[in-house]
């Protein structure tokens, strides 16, 4: 049902001083890493129940060992950024799945660290759990 009444924009919507020093803003720090992104993937592990990242990390870094796996970090809730020491290998493994965890899907795509940060994922100074 519509109203009669007019629209009247708000106007003058500003903090005061001590709203403004109570509200928290958090920085995003732009720090991202200088690895190539081509050699970087991220994974998403799609899980109906809580997994043990250790684990997680441990068993894929044994499947990509011969591949050139430099490292696979865990950068949030089922979140991995995997590093290969190259472009080539980085695509083979893109194009090899799809990959599953004890019956959950793994998927992967290329990690491109700038939407990483604005994310808020930076994977150098989020205290990885790295292999």
């Amino acid at each position: 049902m519509a109203s009669n009444t007019p629209f009247t924009p708000l106007t003058n919507l500003d903090l005061t001083t001590e709203e403004k020093s109570s509200i928290f803003i958090p920085t995003v720090d732009w720090d991202i890493p200088t690895v190539d992104p081509a050699v970087l993937l991220i994974g998403k592990l799609f899980a109906t129940k809580k997994i043990d990242n250790q684990i997680f990390l441990r068993a894929y870094s044994n499947i990509w060992k011969e591949d050139n796996l430099l490292s696979i970090s865990h950068i949030g809730e089922n979140l991995y950024r995997i590093h290969f020491d190259n472009a080539a290998k980085c695509t083979e493994i893109l194009n090899r799945g799809p990959w599953l965890f004890k019956n959950e899907w793994f998927s992967l795509a290329h990690f491109i660290p700038t939407l990483a940060a604005l994310l808020g994922h930076n994977t150098e100074k989020l205290g990885a759990t790295e292999i």
